[in-house]
């Protein structure tokens, strides 16, 4: 073995004190033998030295990446990211494209303002694109710890954050058929390669209702003693409290199975390593921004905190709004669950103490802290003009007035049925004064409010209130 000295390492203050108490205090003979131990021997300044074992022509890596040659026809994103096309796009898509060549994307969404998340703050424009991203991504960022960022040359070194996205895949049944995906490549956005895939899901729903041992199932009653139910079709698990029967699993055991789900669907998630994604695009399964606030707009028009699902969803007042049903226009609200969990939420706002007693004094408390002109409106010369313009309009478009069966020989209205409002109830009841004729009806009354009585029902909803 070759004698060398070896090579010198930069060392700490304390480490460096503490080497020096060791040389001081140590004897001749235990140097002596440290020193053969690292193979050194001393040598004369008129001897040659030998060269060292690391090459000295070697250079590090990143004098090799500083010195390495230029290639012209890419562009610099970061000090070890490059390019070779640049793409501008305005929206947002909800599946992004897969480019065969190394592209980065200049998102401008200067124009647009940022959705609100729980808490009322703008989101972050990375997750703005997850939210409306319909694939799924685990993220990794540098939080908050990256204070000034990193300067990107193609923004004119604008300072950005770093995120590192990672696809979640698929969630794919046990006895997936894998010749349904065998070499299939997310490029562009090509559906054609997975179109086997969607007509055999079609297939499959096709066939599991309408087979014979479904339509006996169907058709039968419970077995159970007592029990007066009849068998239904519900989603199959492999998770079981109880001890597994075998018996009837050929049904399914060594059949292949065609379902897919989303990787938030599920307690298993799997990954998608590949490039391009090797799993097909997913439906429009998670409402976007846009979709979020159709549906507050149209549950606050059928009527807020008292709104129903099916009246945000297909109510007259959704089909003036959009034209159209509000799953019509956006498909993630197909899914019912995801409409109720909605109006649920926009319900906790509204009213976090619900509808009952409690949530009538919360909104009685909130409404006094409120600027003067800000509280409720509702007055008696409100109303009076909302009656009078509301029986006009009936006889302006119909040619006929509205004739109560109390105040009218051939009227047919038995009665109006309000909300529980005392100034809409005090305007109705001046308006009986004005159609009531005494000789007509028999009804001497001298007050207004002595007239509800004849043809005034509260609603039983706000009464209980």
């Amino acid at each position: 073995m070759a004698n060398f000295a070896p090579t010198s390492s930069p060392l700490s203050g304390s480490t460096r004190t503490a080497v020096l108490s060791t040389i001081q205090t140590a004897s001749s003979e235990l140097i002596q033998r440290y020193m053969a131990y690292l193979n050194y021997t001393p040598q004369s300044s008129e001897e040659e030295v030998p060269a060292s074992p690391t090459p000295v022509n070697r250079k590090s890596k990143r004098q090799r990446l500083a010195q390495a040659p230029k290639n012209t026809e890419t562009l610099k994103i970061t000090s070890r990211t490059t390019v070779k096309e640049v793409e501008h796009r305005l929206t947002l898509p909800s599946l992004w494209p897969i480019p065969k060549e190394s592209t980065a994307i200049v998102l401008d969404l200067s124009g647009q303002s940022a959705p609100l998340n729980a808490e009322g703050k703008p989101l972050t424009v990375d997750a703005w694109l997850r939210q409306e991203d319909q694939d799924s991504w685990k993220t990794c960022t540098t939080g908050n710890r990256s204070k000034e960022g990193i300067p990107v040359p193609l923004l004119g070194g604008t300072l950005c954050r770093r995120v590192l996205q990672k696809c979640n895949g698929i969630v794919a049944c046990s006895e997936l058929d894998p010749a349904l995906l065998e070499g299939y490549e997310r490029w562009e956005m090509d559906l054609e390669k997975c179109q086997s895939l969607f007509e055999a899901q079609e297939i499959q729903r096709q066939l599991e209702p309408s087979s014979a041992k479904a339509v006996v199932a169907k058709q039968g009653s419970c077995p159970k003693p007592g029990c007066p139910g009849s068998a239904t079709m519900v989603k199959f698990t492999l998770f079981s409290g109880q001890n597994i029967d075998l018996e009837g699993m050929e049904c399914f055991v060594g059949k292949r199975c065609t379902q897919v789900f989303h990787p938030t669907t599920g307690l298993k998630q799997k990954n998608c390593s590949a490039q391009p994604h090797n799993h097909p695009p997913f439906p429009a399964l998670k409402p976007n921004a846009e979709a979020k606030e159709a549906a507050a707009q149209c549950f606050l028009a059928a009527g807020g905190v008292t709104a129903k699902p099916s009246s945000v969803d297909t109510g007259p007042t959704t089909l003036a709004l959009l034209g159209q049903p509000l799953s019509g226009k956006f498909p993630a609200f197909r899914d019912k669950r995801k409409l109720r969990d909605f109006v649920q939420s926009q319900r906790l706002e509204e009213a976090p103490l619900g509808l009952e007693w409690l949530g009538i004094i919360n909104a009685a408390e909130e409404d006094g802290r409120l600027p003067a002109n800000e509280h409720d409106s509702n007055s008696l010369e409100a109303f009076r003009l909302i009656w009078d313009g509301f029986f006009r309009a009936v006889e302006s478009t119909t040619r006929h007035s509205l004739q109560f069966k109390v105040f009218h020989k051939n009227g047919n209205l038995c009665a109006i049925i309000c909300d529980a409002e005392a100034a809409q109830a005090q305007a109705l009841g001046e308006y009986f004064m004005k159609i009531n004729r005494p000789t007509v009806s028999g009804i001497e009354e001298a007050l207004p409010e002595r007239l509800l009585l004849y043809a005034f029902k509260s609603c039983l909803f706000h009464f209980n209130q």
